[in-house]
Formats: C-alpha cells, structure tokens, sequence
C-alpha cells in the first residue's frame, strides 16, 4: 500500500485551486510544527484589512507591557472615513473603550476603530511589532482608506506567510500573554464577515478569521481547529478589476478561498 503524506496530499490540492481559480492566489499553510503546504506566499500584495490582525496584536502588546488599558477611553474624530464598520454611521458616538475599538476593528473590520489604534500607535511601532514577529515583508505606512498617503507611494503590504505566520504565532501563544491572546483569538472567532476561508466550514469547527478586501483584491486568513489539531491558512488574491469597464469581480474568487478551507480541514481530519 503507497502511503499518501497529508501535507503532499493538501499541496495539490491547492494547486489545483490556484489553477482554477480567477486572479492571482498566494497561499500560506501554517501547522504548529512550521509550514505545512503554500503556493506563492511570499509575493506582496496590498495588505488591505489583514493589517488588522497586526494592529490588533500590537495593541495588545502594550497592554501586556502596562502602557495601554482595555478600558482607557479615546476619542473619535468628528470626522469618520467610513468604508466598512458601524461608526461612520453613529456620529453621536464619540467614545469607545479600546477593548470596543479592538471587537469592531476585527470582527467588523471597522476602518475608524483602525485608525484610531493607529493614530494611538503609530505605524512604525506596529511595523516593528510585526518584525519582533517575525513578519519579514510586513509594512503598515498610513490609515485605512487615506487615499492621499497611498497616491503618494504610502501602502500597508503583507504576504500570505506573513499573516498565516501571524495567527500561528497568536494561537501558539507565542507573541501575547495568556489573558491577551484568549481575547485576541476570541475576537477573530466573533468574525462577522465570514465569507470566505472559513465559509463552508461546519459549525463545530472551532475557528476565527480576518478578511479583507479592495477593488480586485480579497484576501482572507484563517485559524482551523477540530479535534486537537489546528492549523492557520492565509489566501491573498489579487489581479480581479477590469480596467476597461471599471469592474470589481472579486467576489468570483469566494469560492476559491472557501475551497482552501475545506481542503484544510480534510488534511486536519485525514479525510
């Protein structure tokens, strides 16, 4: 009888996947043992909403460190860059916890709770948390939707292996204390825009997950776990807006990415 090793199994799969699917897909496969199958996942793209995930674990950091309280208090701006989140439609809300800033950026991808933490943090701290990390091609340069800073050459980049790296390392319990990264991983696991890695997933998989998106982009990273074992997958997808018709159709690469899902999920089970 020939022996079929999983990871080899999972890796054709996923060609397969690439193959079939529109745009371009860079895939991570991260285990708690190191990689375990990717496609192109050191290619950079437009980090779009993953940078959350960084942001959400830089915030943390400093709570660890004594410097930033889940309960401290900050101000929002009169002014609201919309995009995605609830706070650009509830102007009479002016104040939020941080631990409220950190639940709607992550599991409403709330682009003024981002910004928030930003303008709090600064995106070099948060570049270098990602490079403590050991996120090699991490860089967080401006706000979400600050068309000014991305014209200028100013963008927030990432790599699949970046990100699936990143969610390895939270889940490990590697770059947070105990209590933080029970929050952070609760957090991504109230994710309210599932729709891609973890879409077809049954309910009993314990899972969370961080999408993101920009016109021709959908990226999704996702943390898989069922019966003892885990896994951690980023899907970046690029290269979906027709230029001559000024068209968006990356949604046609959803199933793709719910795809990967299910072939992680079968190299976790065996099945």
């Amino acid at each position: 009888m020939t022996v079929i090793d999983a990871s080899q199994s999972l890796q054709r799969d996923l060609k397969d996947i690439v193959r079939h699917a529109p745009g371009r897909l860079s895939i991570q496969v991260v285990g708690p043992t190191g990689v375990v199958a990717g496609w192109d996942a050191d290619r950079e793209v437009p980090a779009a909403s993953l940078v959350k995930v960084l942001v959400l674990v830089a915030a943390l950091r400093e709570v660890d460190g004594g410097r930033l309280s889940l309960d401290q208090t900050l101000q929002l701006p009169e002014e609201r860059v919309g995009g995605s989140g609830a706070l650009s439609l509830l102007p009479s809300v002016t104040e939020l916890a941080v631990v409220e800033l950190l639940r709607l950026m992550v599991t409403l991808s709330d682009n003024d709770a981002a910004n928030l933490l930003l303008h709090l943090l600064g995106h070099d701290r948060v570049t270098r948390t990602g490079r403590e990390i050991g996120l090699q091609h991490t860089q967080v340069a401006r706000n979400l939707r600050d068309r000014a800073a991305a014209e200028s050459g100013r963008d927030n980049t990432t790599t699949a292996a970046d990100q699936a790296g990143l969610l390895a390392a939270l889940r490990a319990g590697q770059v947070l204390g105990g209590a933080s990264t029970r929050l952070a991983l609760a957090l991504l696991a109230e994710q309210q825009h599932a729709y891609g890695v973890t879409a077809l997933l049954p309910d009993g998989v314990v899972r969370g997950s961080k999408p993101g998106d920009l016109p021709g982009v959908r990226h999704d990273v996702a943390l898989v776990e069922t019966g003892g074992s885990w896994a951690t997958v980023a899907v970046t997808a690029t290269g979906m807006y027709d230029e001559r018709h000024r068209q968006d159709y990356s949604v046609s690469v959803l199933p793709a990415l719910a795809a990967v899902g299910e072939a992680v999920l079968g190299y976790l089970t065996g099945s």
